[in-house]
């Protein structure tokens, strides 16, 4: 298969109440794109078996977070792209931690509070989207997801004339988006 360029952005998993955060969800993902501009939508997919999936299907939100292309980012996506483990004595399916390795407040925190549903956000994000599940298709060994975005943050390092244009990955490398070629006209 080809090599093919996309960008590497974290899905939060929401939860409701109080939790552990050594039990939240989250992972990479590099398949999110535009849907609709109105209604705002964006699609990505998931490969299964996913505990992130299952922890999305008992709610009805999720974030899903823009990383500048820094070090940190690159950091924060290889922890968040551990996905699911099979341990090698029991055969058994084994969920990875991504949050027990960060700090709440310096790392992350639980900005937002939709209803009975707590979202933890990385606080090293570009852009935040909250999103509300809209559909969900099961393709293969995929699903496929459909989110209508409800809001989006903006770190304020990242105002209009700071946008960077996110984490690309590439070639099983991270990299960053270089300079606009100017068209021939």
């Amino acid at each position: 298969m080809n090599a093919t360029n996309s960008l590497a952005m974290i899905l939060t998993a929401p939860f409701a109440g109080r939790a552990d955060p050594n039990t939240f969800h989250g992972m990479t993902i590099s398949s999110v794109c535009s849907l609709s501009a109105d209604p705002p939508l964006i699609q990505f997919n998931l490969h299964l078996p996913s505990f992130t999936s299952h922890q999305l299907h008992s709610h009805e939100t999720f974030a899903i977070h823009l990383l500048p292309p820094t070090q940190k980012s690159v950091e924060l996506a290889r922890l968040f792209s551990n996905g699911v483990k099979r341990n090698k004595v029991t055969h058994q399916f084994e969920k990875t931690a991504p949050f027990k390795h960060l700090v709440e407040g310096k790392d992350w925190e639980l900005a937002f509070e939709l209803g009975p549903e707590n979202i933890p956000v990385l606080s090293h994000s570009e852009r935040i989207f909250i999103c509300r599940k809209k559909e969900v298709f099961t393709v293969g060994d995929h699903e496929i997801w459909v989110g209508e975005v409800q809001d989006i943050k903006c770190h304020e390092a990242f105002h209009d004339k700071n946008k960077t244009g996110g984490l690309l990955f590439f070639n099983r490398g991270f990299h960053i988006i270089g300079e606009r070629l100017v068209e021939q006209k």
